[in-house]
């Protein structure tokens, strides 16, 4: 019997993976498209995207307001807010914790229809939400990795055009050329700005303005430096991609030295809500006790309390650490 319970909630759980894999190659598929459509100036509100974001923010925007106050989840809620605006896709952070709870209770849903547990749904909700704000950051992770990688390539394209005798608006036109994504789209806004008539100063501040990339700075203030005092750049440049390298190594380093902390957190915030949706379908009165008494649901208030302070306890110290 248990056996067979097992069995069960294993193919449901299964089922919910491919699911919601499926309904986010959707999304992101969507968001591509609407992605082309605002780049050709044109709109459509009654587009896939649009209909989910609507609907989410109406059912669940009360309530995302109200959880967007916990710190963790307002920074997870940044870093999806983050990488969507990367891809193209501009929303706020009430909207993404809104269609991330509209994605939460769709699983529950069906969770509920194959256990008829509520406790096991409820944590199923709680395991998909958390999954996706984390599978939201590391593709932010990987992505804002993927940009700083390409900053000394950059820079060294920058030093060989200086050296060309090509301008400054031809040497930013030919670095968005040469870098991919989304830094070679912020060499050419700084193109575009000189283009229409902007000064050095205004185009030069699109790279102070890109906080997730901080390494682009270094570009900025050698070509502000080059503009107001003159002398020789390319030298400033090859030292300023020096920097960058070493930047970068130390980055390196400090990712590895706190993959563990990452997977504990993982771990901590996750794991507990999988037991109780693995125990909860095997044994459908397993948690009866703790609501059968005051001294139970005081026992459950603490354990849930402890769970709270040991997830904030433990992304805290990552975040000193990745200081």
């Amino acid at each position: 019997m248990e056996l067979r319970y097992f069995t069960l909630f294993v193919c449901a759980f299964c089922f919910l993976g491919i699911s919601i894999f499926f309904a986010l190659l959707v999304i992101i598929e969507s968001c591509q498209k609407q992605k082309i459509l605002w780049s050709m100036g044109e709109t459509k509100d009654g587009s896939f995207t649009q209909l989910i974001f609507g609907v989410s923010n109406r059912v669940f925007g009360s309530l995302s307001s109200l959880i967007l106050k916990l710190k963790f989840i307002e920074s997870n809620a940044c870093s999806v807010v983050t990488y969507l605006s990367l891809k193209g896709v501009i929303v706020e952070a009430k909207t993404a914790v809104s269609c991330l709870i509209l994605f939460s209770f769709v699983s529950a849903c069906l969770t509920f229809i194959f256990t008829v547990s509520l406790i096991c749904s409820l944590c199923v909700a709680f395991c998909i939400f958390f999954a996706l704000t984390a599978f939201f950051t590391n593709l932010l992770a990987k992505e804002l990795s993927g940009l700083r990688e390409q900053v000394p390539d950059a820079i060294r394209c920058s030093s060989t055009c200086v050296r060309c005798g090509l301008s400054l608006m031809q040497t930013f036109e030919q670095a968005s050329h040469e870098c991919k994504g989304a830094l070679g789209q912020v060499f050419l806004l700084a193109h575009n700005r000189l283009n229409m008539g902007s000064s050095v100063s205004e185009s030069l501040e699109v790279f102070e303005s890109v906080r997730e990339i901080p390494e682009l700075k270094f570009i900025a203030v050698a070509f502000s430096v080059h503009h107001v005092t003159g002398g020789p750049i390319a030298e400033v440049l090859d030292c300023a991609r020096e920097s960058v390298l070493s930047e970068l190594e130390l980055a390196r380093t400090i990712r590895i030295q706190t993959a563990q902390a990452k997977m504990s957190a993982s771990i901590v915030t996750i794991l507990p809500f999988v037991l109780l949706a693995l125990f909860s379908f095997m044994s459908p009165g397993f948690l009866n006790p703790f609501f059968s008494s005051f001294v139970g649901i005081s026992i459950l208030v603490l354990a849930l309390c402890m769970q709270l302070s040991g997830v904030m306890l433990v992304r805290k110290t990552l975040a000193k650490c990745e200081e």
